[in-house]
Parts: C-alpha cells; structure tokens; sequence
C-alpha cells in the first residue's frame, strides 16, 4: 500500500516547529546592508565598498612587503578608536602565528598595543590552538575584529608531533577547510570581522621555460570560497629620500612603497576594481598623496614643472615644489584633513557601482530593483 499522505503543512507553521527542534541554528531572510570597519586607507576602503565587512572573512594577499599588515594593523587601529569613542564592549583579537609582530610599529600606526580593554594579542603554537581560542571568544560575542597572520605560518599539530623532515600531503588545508566552514556562520551571527593574511607562492613543478610559474596562496582554495572580500597586494615602485647612514653621509635610499590593490573578489560590492596607494616605512598609509592624486586627476590641483597650484575651492594656494607643498600639510593638519575630505567626496560620487546596477537593470530588470 503506498505511503499515507501527510497533510500539507503552512510554511509559518514548519517555521515553528523549526524555531522548536534547532532553537538558533538558523536564520531566516537576507542580512541588511552590509557594515563596515574603517582601514584608515581611502583608497582601500573605496576599493571594498566601504572597508572590511562585519561578519565576513577579508583575504589580504600578495608579495612581501606589499603593504598587507600595515592595512591590518591600521584597519586595528581605527577599531580600537571605534570602540573606545562608542564605548563598546568588544576587543580586537590578533593571532600573531608568525611570532613577528613589530610593537613599535604597530604604535605608529595608532595602535595601543598596551590596552587589554581593548586589543588581545595571542602567540599559538599550533593552528589547532589559536583556531578554538578564537572560536571561543567570537562565539561569546567578545571579538568586533580578528585578525590572523598569516596563513602559511598557521601550522597544524600534527606536524609539531611527527619527526622534521617527514613528509605530509596538505596538511594545513586538511584542517582549515572544514574550520573555515564552521567560523563563517559564527562570524555571521557575532558579526565580527575577520581578515586572513596571506602569501603568494610557486606552484612546484610544471614545464619550465613555458611562461612565468603559476602563483599558489597557501591554505588551499577553501579560504578562496569562504572570503567574501580578496584584495592581492602588489609593490609596484619604490619612492627614495635622502637620509644619513651610520657614518654621518648622506645617502639616498627607499622610503616608501608605491603599492596597487586589486579586488580580486567582493561579495559587499564591486569586484575586479584596483586602486593605489603609498605606503611610508614607520609611517603607514600616506592618505595625502592618495587625495593629490585624485584631485590632480579632477584638475583641483595643477601641476606646472616645480609648481603646485590648488583650485580655488582648495584654497587657491600655490607651492614652489612638492617639498613646500608637504611642508604645509605636516605643519597644518586641518589644511591637510581639507584636503583628504575634499578627495573623499570625490570617491563617494564615483559612478561605478550605478553603473554596474544599471547593466544588471537592463539584464534582469524585474529582479534588481532593490540594488538601487
């Protein structure tokens, strides 16, 4: 005899009866608009949609020396400010696996490293042992940012156990995979932020001679699937100053990296957009010399040789030379903020995200109303 058939039951009433057997396992509906932590990067937080998305994995990646933790670091510093000016009960967590972070650094860039209110730093010895410490604080709804660095340096136990040398077939992506997949919902629900930094490598074998070596980041492709946002950093060109060497001469060496970011996936707004920015050894990001570049574009600013000339709006100042113009910004921060605010309204206007709206309007027309 077939099966009795069940009496078909209203969705409100499998809902509850949900909402009974899984208590909070489960969501229902979308998440409203995505929340974001300031990087303390203009270019990097218009590169995202706004900075690092609350409850959301962020993949930092790219070469060394590529300004990857100076953003982590300074996006820890404008969440340390965050939640002191509005008095929130939460910490920033970073899982230093390398064991390198430099403390006199991170202070330049703001960050009180001092404040156990507020920031908590943990050295583990193995993956396993920062991956539930870290678990257990999100999931408590103490942590508003986590920060791990890096990736490759995330060791399982099981390596730490075995004799050096013996060899062990993708160890870290054996173990990350399957946390990555039980971190994201927590994330989700404590809405905190979490941004994984990563390296760029060589895949191992292949024909040589046939085109450059394939780039591999380390972790395996689960921390691909579960990041909502992939920025791959890139030092491109090396500003030099003058300086004096231990000898009393003067010399001139790099000061700076010029470095490009390129979004390479973004879930909170628009992929594949790339921006550059400066970043000054012992200093961080150099917002100044994002915010000349943007208004040189918009002729805000107008450069003839040597001179400097500001657009009315600006000021209507002239300078004879970068050296007197940057002389002024360190002398008068308000000037300098002017400046900055002035290259930040121009990001907010950019027409790219409409634009994007307006090409899947025409290609789902009855579906993307809400985009807008």
């Amino acid at each position: 005899m077939p099966p009795k058939a069940k009496a078909k039951a209203s969705v409100a009433d499998i809902l509850a009866s949900a909402n009974k057997k899984y208590a909070d396992k489960f969501s229902v509906g979308f998440e409203s608009n995505a929340e974001f932590l300031d990087t303390g990067n203009m270019a990097l937080n218009h590169l995202i949609g706004g900075g690092v998305p609350l409850g959301r994995i962020t993949q930092f990646y790219g070469q060394s020396m590529s300004g990857k933790t100076t953003a982590a670091l300074q996006t820890a510093a404008m969440t340390q400010k965050k939640i002191r000016e509005e008095k929130l009960d939460k910490i920033i967590l970073y899982l230093d696996y390398e064991c390198a972070l430099d403390e006199t650094y991170a202070e330049a860039l703001g960050l009180d490293i001092n404040d156990s209110t507020t920031f908590l730093m943990v050295r583990p010895d193995d993956f396993e042992t920062g991956a539930n410490m870290a678990r257990d604080l999100i999931q408590s709804d103490n942590v508003l940012l986590a920060i791990w660095d890096s990736v490759p340096s995330m060791i399982p136990s099981a390596i730490f156990e075995d004799e050096v040398g013996k060899p062990a077939v993708a160890p870290l992506p054996r173990v990350l995979a399957p946390f990555l997949g039980t971190l994201n919902p927590i994330i989700n629900k404590s809405k905190t932020a979490c941004i994984f930094i990563n390296h760029i490598g060589e895949k191992i074998g292949g024909m040589p001679g046939f085109g450059p070596p394939a780039k591999v980041r380390p972790g395996g492709k689960a921390l691909t699937y579960y990041s909502s946002v992939m920025i791959e950093f890139t030092g491109t060109t090396k500003e030099k100053g003058k300086v004096y060497n231990v000898y009393g001469e003067e010399v001139e060496v790099p000061i700076a990296t010029e470095t490009k970011m390129v979004c390479t996936k973004n879930k909170v707004g628009v992929p594949m957009r790339e921006a550059k920015a400066l970043v000054r050894y012992g200093e961080g990001f150099d917002n100044l010399w994002s915010a000349r570049k943007i208004l040189e574009n918009k002729k805000m600013i107008v450069s003839s040789g040597a001179w400097i000339k500001l657009d009315p709006t600006l000021g209507g100042e002239s300078f004879n030379g970068s050296a007197k113009f940057y002389e002024k910004a360190a002398t008068d921060t308000f000037w300098r903020q002017g400046l900055i605010d002035a290259a930040i309204k121009i990001l907010i206007e950019d027409p790219a995200p409409a634009v994007l709206v307006a090409a899947q309007k025409k290609l789902f027309p009855e579906d993307v109303d809400e985009l807008s």
